[in-house]
């Protein structure tokens, strides 16, 4: 309240209180790009959970959705410098644009791209090398039975999951500079069929039909990932972006 009445009275950029005027014409222009945005993570968060109920029905459940809790958790490590090129990208995509520069929004969405591969597959060498260490870390020493169960799971769940790593980097960076273009129709397309269509019916088949357990739900996943990843390059390099108008 103190800054409001101070941007208000006494601040040099003096505003007025038509500026917090609701615009409708933004509104609906934000919601046109939000909207999708917000039904990408609706569609993340529903398939982890239907990912997780899968897990549910191989053998030895309860080992293998504590598998996927700590692969997830290990994982993060490279989800968060990827988000941070995600989030970069889409302004440096959306400023140039609006400068009419579409090249040179595109040079920046690659180098962010290529980047974001760069460190999250720097980071994806170490869940190759040493998994068996890093799950090792969520153990006390009274857990030898149920580390004995889940250790290898975690282990085959971040090998698995490093191969399609730099995969994930730039097909969330891309998705990112999509949306900077404010072109997050396609991208949400591209979500629901590599999560929905791909990734949860062919865990189900790997992993309980053809019985290989949960690490089937972990290759399901890796494709799926690596897809998603082709997928939102393939979509990028057609240039359609450049000429929407939000």
């Amino acid at each position: 309240m103190v800054l409001m009445i101070w941007f208000l009275r006494v601040s040099v950029l003096k505003g007025s209180l038509d500026h917090f005027r609701p615009h409708f014409g933004w509104f609906k222009r934000i919601m046109r790009v939000g909207i999708p945005a917000a039904v990408q993570n609706i569609l993340f968060t529903t398939s982890g959970a239907g990912f997780m109920m899968v897990v549910g029905k191989v053998p030895n459940p309860s080992a293998a959705q504590a598998a996927l809790g700590i692969g997830l958790a290990l994982e993060s490590l490279a989800f968060m410098p990827g988000s941070a090129y995600a989030m970069a990208a889409a302004p440096l995509v959306g400023q140039n644009l609006g400068a009419g520069q579409p090249e040179r929004a595109e040079r920046s969405a690659w180098a962010a791209a290529w980047q974001s591969a760069a460190l999250m597959g720097l980071i994806a060498v170490w869940f190759l090398i040493i998994p068996e260490r890093l799950a090792g870390v969520f153990f006390g020493g009274d857990s030898a039975v149920s580390s004995a169960a889940v250790v290898p799971l975690v282990a085959a769940y971040l090998r698995l999951n490093a191969i399609s790593e730099p995969f994930l980097a730039i097909g969330m960076t891309i998705r990112g500079a999509l949306q900077g273009a404010g072109d997050v129709i396609v991208p949400t397309f591209i979500t629901f069929f590599t999560l929905w269509v791909v990734r949860l019916p062919l865990a189900w088949l790997l992993a309980v039909a053809l019985g290989y357990g949960a690490v089937g739900a972990w290759i399901a996943m890796s494709l799926s990932t690596i897809l998603s990843g082709l997928l939102a390059v393939a979509w990028f390099k057609t240039g359609n972006w450049r000429s929407i108008e939000v």
